[in-house]
């Protein structure tokens, strides 16, 4: 089993755990929510063909908090990476209803389409 001081937190979870949560983020507490949360997803560490390190994020969910926490587990310590909760979700879904993604042909100048070109014939 993991010590209390096996998880950093970095300064992006730090802002949004006191955003969400109301306030400051204690390594315990998240320890905590981590060990009665559900795990979502397991971290892997992952290398490309040119031996590029990749880390894929371990997600744990709290459903009493409705919270989603993602975490670093392949470094030692643990370090919490983010936090969302369903707030941040409503949000997001209200911001894309009200600003539609623009399209290329929507934008000034933008069209949609390739404007035809001339083909020239070369003929030898």
């Amino acid at each position: 089993m993991m010590n209390v001081d096996d998880i950093l937190l970095s300064p992006h979870f730090h802002k949004n755990w006191d955003t969400r949560m109301g306030c400051d983020p204690s390594p315990e507490a998240v320890m905590a929510v981590i060990r009665s949360g559900i795990r979502v997803h397991s971290g892997r560490e992952l290398r490309d063909l040119a031996n590029q390190r990749f880390v894929m994020l371990a997600v744990y969910w709290h459903p009493d908090l409705d919270i989603v926490i993602s975490v670093d587990t392949t470094m030692r310590p643990w370090r919490a990476i983010s936090v969302l909760s369903r707030d941040s979700w409503r949000r997001r879904q209200e911001r894309k209803i009200r600003k539609p993604k623009r399209r290329k042909h929507d934008k000034p100048g933008g069209r949609l389409r390739r404007k035809p070109t001339e083909k020239k014939w070369r003929f030898r």
